[in-house]
């Protein structure tokens, strides 16, 4: 089994942001494959499933807001009778050029507040989908926080770019289950 969890926020203010990257992803993902998204209220996430060759697949979007995902991803780990092992989470990574892609099996939170509540809840040793929103401003923009960088709209030239990198980034993450991390790691930082 893997549980795949997008980071983001919810509510349309977030929505087209650097920081929802996880959950446009996984929206994206759960719509090639005709899925659609259900409320668990009870673990604060929408979640829907899918099987590959017998292997279940639990899309999670936890709705609490991104620096305290960890509990309802805790929760749903605990129901479905999982391991952090098993967890791969798709997230923004401001140090990576957009939509360029890297894989990390455990380690620190980078920065990133909401892997760092993932750690708080479930530990290190869960599998980091980071996917790029760089790179950091410069000139005038730089002193724009980073904060304000992140929770913006995309400008046109960024969301289109990411449309256009958009099936390279799914058929990444599908590598990545489908063959698991060792296999997938190469291939998916070369995409």
């Amino acid at each position: 089994m893997f549980l795949l969890v997008g980071l983001g926020n919810p509510g349309d203010r977030y929505r087209n942001t650097p920081h929802n990257m996880g959950f446009d992803i996984l929206d994206a993902w759960v719509a090639l494959l005709g899925l659609t998204w259900e409320r668990d209220a009870r673990r604060q996430a929408l979640v829907t499933t899918f099987k590959s060759s017998g292997v279940p697949w639990v899309f999670i979007k936890p709705q609490a807001y991104m620096n305290c995902s960890g509990a309802p991803v805790q929760s749903l780990l605990q129901y479905y009778k999982g391991s952090p092992a098993q967890v791969v989470v798709v997230h923004d990574d401001i140090d990576l050029a957009l939509m360029e892609v890297k894989i990390r099996l455990s380690g620190g939170a980078g920065g990133h507040n909401g892997v760092r509540d993932l750690i708080a809840h479930l530990g290190p040793d869960f599998i980091r989908y980071r996917v790029g929103i760089g790179p950091r401003p410069e000139g005038p923009e730089a002193s724009e926080s980073l904060a304000d960088y992140v929770l913006r709209p995309f400008s046109a030239e960024q969301k289109a770019l990411k449309e256009e990198k958009m099936p390279k980034i799914i058929q990444g993450l599908q590598l990545l289950v489908d063959k698991g991390p060792d296999s997938a790691m190469n291939r998916v930082h070369s995409l």
